[in-house]
């Protein structure tokens, strides 16, 4: 099902970015341009390491369906670095991270078109500012590791993230 959710609401998101300004004759994936045009936002506004006091200020905003889609994002980011600049692939898991923090990953059987659109609409509204606030809590959290006991190790990485989405009073400063 999480699959079916996930392919629909990508093929439906990739025919509304026209509205967006993405090309129609762009030589390359709408979803690669999506993921570019965020990319370049977050250029443009972090051209130094983001300070632990920033990166709480980013994630603030954030609701508790962005805090999960963040932090999926960013297990399956360190698992596999190489990944985070890979645009079509951060698009894609992206939709299946949101599809499964939605709870549309159950066994309930098919995939209808409310699911489908309420993914859509989420990756449309939330793909943006969750991509930008999660390569600058990328970039922090592997600088923390840098000054981190026992040095860089998944777990240790993982409660890092933790620590800065569960907010600034659980984090030494």
């Amino acid at each position: 099902m999480v699959a079916t959710i996930a392919i629909l609401a990508l093929r439906n998101l990739v025919s509304g970015l026209a509205a967006i300004g993405c090309p129609r004759n762009a030589n390359e994936h709408p979803m690669s341009w999506l993921v570019g045009r965020c990319r370049r936002r977050q250029d443009r506004y972090m051209n130094k390491l983001p300070t632990v006091a920033e990166v709480h200020a980013m994630i603030l905003p954030l609701d508790d369906l962005d805090r999960k889609v963040l932090g999926g994002l960013l297990a399956l980011w360190m698992v596999d670095p190489s990944k985070v600049k890979d645009r079509e692939w951060t698009a894609q898991h992206f939709v299946s991270v949101a599809t499964v923090a939605h709870g549309f990953d159950s066994g309930d059987g098919p995939a209808t078109s409310e699911h489908v659109e309420i993914i859509r609409s989420y990756a449309a509204g939330h793909m943006d500012g969750v991509l930008r606030v999660g390569l600058a809590l990328f970039v922090r959290v592997a600088q923390d590791m840098k000054d981190c006991p026992g040095g860089f190790t998944y777990e240790n990485a993982q409660d890092c993230v933790r620590n800065y989405l569960e907010g600034p009073s659980t984090r030494p400063a």
